[in-house]
């Protein structure tokens, strides 16, 4: 059976024991789904990852299955996704006519708004249809760049999950309300001019989801952190993620082009991750990391600038102070880089090269036995206590029991 087939009354896609219904525009627009004989049928606002358009070239063959893909997965089944006819999650030529001809049928200026919106597409042509201004806004709002704080609006209002009635108010209050009001009544923060700007930066590239915008809105309450956003060109929402893992003191505005998409956010948790390890630095010592940060320019090679600094600063920055103070003078603790890679080269193994960064962030510590066997034994943090982790002899050699013991 072909996964879409297209009727009078609409548009239906079949996924195994269940199918969704997808009424015509002008008829009785929206999407049902038949769980099976005897199931309520449920209205539902399904999540379009590609909208497909009028002009998308089709196979000449039906063996010549299209690379598009078109995944709904339902907001109202949280742990169902839709089970696909086709194994490879490809459309043949008949398949993609039929949902071609659903498409055609709306009309041609929804198409042009919406056929770039990927995931919110349906809800868009949701509150169009339930409120017919909210077009108008639709189009002056892309128009003006603005699709990301309308995405954010969606999002706050948990518009997917809403009945039919009150995704009309929510319609109304999107297109008519003051946004930093709008921000105020959907989510339990306070909306400013500040958080509008910040939303409106939001890219498409992932969907955005409540927990974006609480981090967006915690981040924008500290300065450092605000400044970031405001030279933004755009937001990626993963970026205000990682930003809660960067300190204070290493917010620069000059690292803003790192929050503008999936390469830069990588970047971003790879310098949030090495300057957490310095964020014990005194004044001076955080001045001097500041300083550093603030020659980051755009294209700059992140990751080799990273290793150098390493190499430099965690000469001098000694770890935390020891978890466990020895009972004998024959246990000595590895307080610093240095320390530990003079252990690692006096007993040849890898210890002292490649774990200072877990000694920085309290993950592991390490100490030097100098006892009948000579021997590094590594400490390790799990479950909220210490235990010891390795006992390596020179050579990553194992100890005897009286060693252990």
């Amino acid at each position: 059976m072909p996964r879409f087939i297209f009727t009078k009354r609409g548009l239906e896609e079949n996924l195994g024991k269940r199918k969704l219904i997808y009424g015509r525009w002008d008829r009785a627009f929206g999407c049902w789904l038949i769980t099976g004989e005897g199931d309520p049928i449920e209205q539902v606002v399904p999540d379009w990852l590609h909208f497909l358009t009028s002009d998308t070239a089709l196979p000449k063959r039906q063996e010549e299955a299209d690379d598009m893909t078109i995944r709904i997965p339902i907001t109202g089944g949280e742990n169902w996704r839709p089970k696909y006819i086709s194994g490879d999650n490809r459309l043949f030529s008949d398949e993609k006519e039929n949902l071609k001809l659903y498409v055609d049928s709306f009309p041609i200026s929804l198409k042009n708004i919406l056929s770039s919106q990927r995931k919110w597409t349906w809800a868009l042509l949701d509150a169009i249809n339930i409120y017919g201004p909210f077009e108008n806004f639709v189009r002056a709002e892309l128009m003006n760049g603005h699709g990301g704080f309308l995405h954010a609006a969606f999002v706050m209002s948990d518009y997917r999950r809403q009945s039919r009635t009150r995704r009309r108010e929510i319609a109304m209050r999107i297109a008519h309300m003051n946004r930093a009001e709008l921000i105020s009544f959907f989510t339990r923060h306070t909306g400013s001019r500040q958080a509008v700007r910040a939303m409106g930066k939001f890219s498409n590239d992932v969907m955005l989801k409540p927990r974006h915008i609480d981090n967006l809105m915690a981040r924008l309450r500290k300065p450092h952190y605000a400044a970031m956003l405001a030279h933004a060109r755009r937001i990626h929402p993963k970026s205000v993620l990682v930003l809660s893992n960067l300190p204070d003191f290493a917010a620069v505005p000059n690292l803003a082009f790192l929050l503008e998409d999936k390469t830069g956010v990588d970047h971003l948790q790879l310098l949030a991750n090495w300057v957490s390890c310095l964020a014990r630095e005194d004044h001076e010592g955080q001045k001097a990391v500041r300083g550093r940060l603030t020659a980051i320019k755009r294209g700059s090679n992140i990751s080799e600038k990273i290793t150098q600094w390493e190499k430099e600063i965690w000469q001098r920055v000694p770890f935390p102070p020891p978890p466990v103070l020895p009972l004998s003078p024959l246990l000595v603790p590895l307080t610093e880089s240095a320390a530990l890679q003079a252990e690692g080269r006096s007993m040849q193994h890898c210890l002292g090269n490649t774990h200072a960064h877990s000694a920085y962030n309290g993950h592991r510590y390490f100490y030097a036995w100098f006892g009948e066997e000579r021997a590094t034994v590594a400490l390790e943090y799990l479950d909220k206590e210490w235990i010891i982790g390795e006992i390596k002899l020179s050579s990553n050699n194992p100890p005897s029991y009286r060693t252990v013991k």
